[in-house]
């Protein structure tokens, strides 16, 4: 009997040890294909890296493309202001001449009017002065008309 109980025993002992061993196998099993997959992450997870490298350098291309041309707008819109005074700065300019030019007519005017003025005053003053003298002819041709008349009477 007690051999039997030992047998009985061993045969047990066997029946449990080879149950653990199987626990023991599903878990190697399990931890494999855990392990398979970690695995299998990391290579996407450096695939996904990797493809993300060019993106990145392509948003950072596209980024210092941009900045570029906004310098470049910004440099168009200060071209364009600088033109924009050159221009009114030009037109001030002619303005001003033009100014001249009109000040200067304007002076010429006057004394081309002040000429006139006075040229008018000096012919009414000859004007003036040769009444009399016009008058003094007419008196002396009055009176060489009446001498010559006597001079007739007395040789008649």
């Amino acid at each position: 009997n007690e051999q039997l109980n030992q047998s009985n025993q061993s045969s047990e002992q066997s029946t449990q040890s080879n149950q653990s061993n199987q626990q023991s196998n599903q878990s190697n099993e399990q931890l494999n294909e855990l392990n398979y997959l970690n695995q299998s992450n990391q290579q996407s997870n450096q695939s996904n890296q990797s493809s993300e490298q060019p993106n990145n350098q392509s948003n950072l291309s596209n980024q210092q493309s941009n900045q570029s041309n906004q310098s470049s707008e910004q440099s168009n819109q200060s071209n364009e202001q600088s033109n924009q005074s050159t221009q009114s700065s030009e037109q001030s300019t002619q303005s001003n001449q033009s100014n001249q030019q009109s000040n200067q007519s304007n002076e010429q005017l006057n004394e081309l009017n002040y000429l006139n003025q006075s040229n008018q005053q000096s012919n009414q003053s000859n004007q003036s002065s040769e009444q009399p003298n016009n008058q003094s002819n007419l008196s002396n041709q009055q009176s060489n008309q009446s001498n010559q008349s006597s001079e007739q009477s007395n040789q008649s």
